[in-house]
This record gives C-alpha cells, sequence and structure tokens, in this order.
C-alpha cells in the first residue's frame, strides 16, 4: 500500500526546504478539486517567479555561464533558474554556457560570440554585400582556428579554416545592427570564397566560376587586399582572381 502524500516540492522554486502541506484528509477523501487548486496555485508561484528571475536579468544580448552565476549568486540553485528561463523561452541556448535574451537578434551578431576568434564571410558576406542573387541558409564565417559547426534555434552557423596570415586582412566592423559584428569586405568575400575551388589554372577559369556564382562586382576590387592575400593565402584560384581582375581593369591601376 503506498504512503499518503502528505507535502509537495514546488521544484525548488520556493528554496530546497520549503514544503507546502497538502493535508491526508484531502488525498482520503478524494478532494480532488483541492488538488487542483492547489497545483494551479503552485504553478502561479512558479510563474511569478521566473517573471521576477526574467526582470532580474541584465540588459545584455548574450549572456554567458559565468555572468549567469553573478546576476543569480544571492541564490543556491542558479543552473536551475537558467533552465526555467530557457523553458519560458526568455533565454535562448546559442550553444552550451552561452544564451541570447530573446529570438530576434540577428544571427550574424551571433556567430563571433558563439565561435571566435571570426568574421562573417564566404556566401553570407557575398549576398551581404549584394553580390550573390541567392539568400544563404546559414551563417557562414571565417577563422583561423578548426572548423566547427552549430545549430540552435536562431539558426545554423558553419566556421571554415583560412590562414592565420590573412585573417585580418580586409575585415570591418558593423557597428548599425542588434550587437556589432565583423565581415568580410567585398573583396576578402570573394577571395575566402574562391580560394576554397581547387583546379584553377587560368584567367578562363576564374571567368567561368563568376558566372556560376552568378556574382556582380560592384565598384571594382580593392588591390591591397587582393595582392597581400594572394601572396599569403597560398591558394591558386586566389592567384587566377588577381590576374583576371587585372586583365579586366577590376581593380586601381
Amino acid at each position: 500500500m503506498n504512503p499518503p502524500i502528505t507535502s509537495c516540492l514546488i521544484g525548488g522554486a520556493l528554496g530546497d526546504s520549503m514544503r507546502l502541506p497538502l493535508g491526508d484528509s484531502a488525498v482520503k477523501l478524494g478532494n480532488l478539486e483541492k488538488i487542483v487548486v492547489f497545483i494551479r496555485e503552485s504553478c502561479n508561484v512558479c510563474n511569478f517567479l521566473v517573471e521576477n528571475m526574467h526582470r532580474k536579468l541584465p540588459h545584455e544580448a548574450i549572456l554567458d555561464t559565468t555572468r549567469m552565476r553573478d546576476v543569480f549568486s544571492d541564490l543556491a540553485d542558479w543552473k536551475g533558474k537558467i533552465a526555467r528561463l530557457l523553458g519560458t523561452g526568455a533565454l535562448v541556448s546559442l550553444r552550451r554556457g552561452l544564451y541570447a535574451q530573446g529570438r530576434d537578434l540577428d544571427p550574424r551578431c551571433l556567430a563571433g560570440p558563439i565561435y571566435g576568434p571570426s568574421y562573417v564571410s564566404f556566401e553570407t558576406a557575398l549576398a551581404w554585400h549584394g553580390m550573390i542573387p541567392e539568400g544563404v541558409s546559414e551563417i557562414l564565417s571565417a577563422t583561423p582556428k578548426r572548423p566547427a559547426a552549430f545549430e540552435n534555434d536562431l539558426g545554423r552557423f558553419r566556421y571554415r579554416t583560412i590562414p592565420m596570415a590573412v585573417y585580418s586582412v580586409g575585415i570591418f566592423r558593423v557597428t548599425e545592427s542588434d550587437l556589432p559584428f565583423l565581415i568580410a569586405s567585398p573583396t576578402k568575400a570573394l577571395v575566402d570564397r574562391i580560394a576554397r575551388e581547387p583546379g584553377f589554372r587560368s584567367t578562363a577559369d576564374v571567368a567561368r566560376w563568376l558566372d556560376g556564382m552568378r556574382v556582380e562586382i560592384h565598384g571594382g576590387l580593392d588591390r591591397s587586399e587582393l595582392m597581400q592575400c594572394a601572396e599569403d593565402y597560398g591558394r591558386p584560384a586566389v592567384r587566377w582572381l588577381l590576374r583576371f581582375a587585372e586583365k579586366n581593369k577590376l581593380i586601381p591601376s
């Protein structure tokens, strides 16, 4: 025979030691109405506490575990509080130990915090600059670190390795966004993308590739960026891109 239910512990939300009584008589008499009322009131208490926790969060778009621990330093079960905020949608998990407040952030702003150092490049940057017509289903970034990929409720994020020697070439900071983020210039985005193509042996190969990608080069390319990348990237396709740009007067003399 099961022992009578004499108490209910509300998920730690009211403290690990606080128990609310649920009388034996209510169970023995089968008074379900009292039980339902009790559960409803308990849920209201939990929701109230979650709302209070949400109001306690700082006005920061991205928070990591260390920051969250500081925010809830007065609570014993701070990890449980994070779990409840995730459950209500007040927080969104970006990766292990990193959270965003809300779901309306531009995913390009999140790529750097999720995995860095990195900057937005490849098709994502080409589309941002209006150089290719297609939309991009994932956020593509360049990094000197190992390749990586992450997926969360705000999007898919893929990171491709580039040489450290060219990492800092042709990147700039976008500040007119939810959060500042780094993105490749038009020239660097094109270089990063074409560098992944094998087998280039002529400027004709470059022309065919640009046509296949439907790349539109507005206002030419940056000579300094292109020359440095042609020297340090270590990819034949980048050197052929430089020759193509010189031949077709896409860079200033």
